[in-house]
């Protein structure tokens, strides 16, 4: 039987703190040293809030009074940029290369980098969307699987469609 090496990650949620540790769990874990001894191997939480605020990291699952608490998707996007930091990748083109980017496509990249077998095929899953109707007739489709924050993405379409008296 293939052991999930994702398993004691993968319905956790973590504080700031604990999001950072489970980054650096997992990235001891691949071996993987960056060619440049200016760049940290290992993420602390100040990294980990600079990446969120820089737009490599979604925001937080929820806050828990003032706590923010993160996911399986945030930690995969912490470990993902620090592998392409690793490969001499800038920040700004691991932004590029990340923007987009599905959790399973995440979770295939940091499996390959820990020499784990890819994951078994799986068949169509079934997804939640999140739909709004942005104009009679008009309903746009999000996937929360791809998109961080799919309310925020909406909220920017009704805001840039709204001079053009489209939205409802």
């Amino acid at each position: 039987a293939v052991t999930d090496p994702f398993a004691p990650y993968r319905d956790s949620a973590w504080d700031l703190p604990g999001l950072a540790a489970a980054a650096r769990d997992l990235l001891q874990k691949t071996g993987v040293r960056p060619e440049d001894e200016r760049v940290n191997a290992l993420p602390d939480e100040r990294t980990v809030r600079y990446y969120q605020t820089g737009g490599l990291v979604d925001r937080p699952l929820r806050y828990e009074g003032r706590t923010a608490l993160y996911g399986f998707r945030h930690l995969l996007q912490v470990v993902a940029v620090k592998l392409l930091q690793a490969q001499g990748s800038s920040l700004a083109q691991v932004q590029r290369a990340l923007a987009g980017t599905s959790t399973a496509a995440l979770e295939e990249a940091v499996r390959t980098s820990l020499g784990a077998p890819a994951s078994p095929a799986r068949g169509p899953a079934s997804r939640s969307l999140v739909a709004a109707e942005i104009a009679p007739g008009v309903t746009v489709l999000v996937d929360p699987a791809v998109v961080g924050d799919p309310g925020e993405v909406l909220s920017r379409l009704s805001d840039a469609l709204s001079p053009l008296g489209g939205v409802r």
